[in-house]
């Protein structure tokens, strides 16, 4: 078989935010490549802990999981096979800004999410549209942290920007919705995870396919062997793909894995 292993993206890929759920013939789709020897990894901005939530990892068995938009790699028992930690100084930076201007974030560790302070509204609305709840709060402990989620009213988005000007140094910040944005490594991706991983595994580039339809999305699109964009994926997803298959809703993994011949 010419594909060896398929990253899915969680959000408007496999589990649609319209049902709550998972397709049926995603999961079809996905249990037959399995039996024909296809290796199965979730590729998603969440991390495994955040990806739980929607329910996905009940109904469907991963072996690998590359999260927090590349900065993670790790296999089902939560062995780490690749890990770029945020650079401690954005960390400082994020929560001296943070405190000062009574914002909120969450920190994203290998098994667990957390919230700074209790002005949890925006964090509500923002982790809300995406079917997360609000993270409990602690004490940040100098962990290694491989995303953080900065929340802000989005009416005053370019206020809040330019208070993060000096963490914009050491990272990368791209929005996940109208309520906030992730903050990663500065030019990392969820594609720099497929290289680790498959560099691992000892596949080869050609033998990848990456499926995804956002904005986080469109670099393993392209960097894969075979790049598919969902039907509803966005244009710039789209313009670098290899093939479009159809919704989400309208049995597009089902179609995708048909076209790359895995099932």
């Amino acid at each position: 078989m010419k594909y060896k292993i398929v990253f899915l993206d969680v959000d408007g890929t496999i589990f649609s935010h319209k049902t709550k759920s998972i397709p049926s013939s995603c999961i079809e789709a996905i249990n037959k490549a399995k039996e024909n020897g296809i290796i199965i990894c979730l590729a998603t901005g969440r991390s495994t802990f955040l990806s739980k939530q929607t329910g996905i990892l009940d109904q469907v068995s991963f072996d690998y999981f590359n999260v927090c938009n590349g900065t993670l790699v790790h296999d089902k028992n939560l062995n780490i096979i690749h890990s770029y930690p945020i650079d401690p100084r954005c960390v400082n930076n994020l929560i001296e800004v943070t405190n000062k201007n009574n914002l909120n974030m969450t920190f994203v560790t290998l098994n667990d999410v957390f919230r700074l302070n209790d002005n949890v509204k925006l964090i509500e609305e923002g982790y809300g549209s995406i079917s997360i709840k609000t993270p409990n709060k602690k004490q940040y402990n100098n962990e290694d942290c491989y995303m953080i989620n900065l929340f802000w009213d989005k009416y005053e988005k370019e206020r809040y920007e330019s208070l993060f000007k000096e963490s914009s140094k050491y990272a990368f910040y791209s929005g996940f919705n109208e309520y906030g944005f992730d903050v990663i490594p500065l030019n990392y991706n969820k594609a720099k995870g497929i290289e680790a991983l498959i560099n691992y595994l000892g596949i080869k580039k050609e033998e990848v396919i990456a499926i995804g339809d956002g904005h986080n999305d469109a670099e393993m699109i392209e960097y894969a062997g075979l790049g598919i964009a969902m039907g509803n994926a966005i244009d710039k997803c789209k313009k670098v793909a290899d093939y479009i298959t159809t919704d989400i809703d309208d049995d597009g993994i089902y179609n995708a894995f048909k076209y790359a011949g895995i099932i």
